[in-house]
């Protein structure tokens, strides 16, 4: 009998056997395995990468198909990790989006351009022609609306303004700040003197 018709045979034979003592030592031994894959993979780099770029039809079939067999499972465990690290994720999302709004406000100079205001909390994206409404129907609002403005390298079409004078644009049409500038200096002072 030859060694590899002996060794299919003990394999059979011992089927259930082997299969405990393969469970069992990759239970006992999981960075052992790790270490074992990381050497092998990198070693064959080019092998595995031609192999895959030989089978990716049917690598993207083979995935298809076990994503769908095992979708449920899948789900599952993501709602569970997603339970269970929601806290991180929040604050890691909300440092990410303060850190974004925080390079588009010192992309626009960091202050209001109407009063000086550079209080980060106070300042708001305003949109010079008005179009805010529909701009925002397009692009949604909050960091979609940052992302917009980064992505397109900070256009002219926005500028920054505090609260103030971004409700006062809104509501008056103009900002009481702008309009005392506008007037002569000795107007102005006097209006800046004056509560309204």
């Amino acid at each position: 009998m030859s060694p590899r018709v002996y060794s299919k045979a003990y394999y059979e034979k011992n089927k259930s056997r082997i299969k405990v003592a393969v469970i069992t030592y990759r239970e006992r031994n999981p960075e052992k395995i790790r270490a074992q894959k990381r050497v092998y993979r990198e070693r064959n780099r080019d092998k595995i990468n031609a192999w895959r770029e030989k089978n990716k039809e049917r690598l993207k079939a083979y995935r298809k198909a076990w994503y769908a067999k095992n979708r449920e499972r899948i789900r599952a465990s993501w709602r569970a990790f997603y339970e269970k690290n929601k806290e991180q994720r929040r604050a890691r999302q909300n440092a990410r989006v303060s850190e974004r709004r925080l390079r588009a406000i010192a992309g626009y100079g960091g202050k209001c351009i109407c009063c000086g205001e550079s209080t980060t909390e106070f300042l708001a994206f305003d949109h010079v022609n008005g179009d805010g409404g529909q701009h925002r129907k397009l692009v949604r609002q909050g960091a979609s609306l940052v992302g917009w403005i980064e992505r397109n390298n900070y256009p002219p079409s926005i500028q920054l303004l505090c609260h103030n004078c971004n409700l006062a644009k809104a509501f008056y049409g103009h900002c009481p700040h702008s309009l005392r500038q506008a007037l002569s200096p000795d107007v102005g002072k006097k209006l800046a003197g004056r509560s309204p």
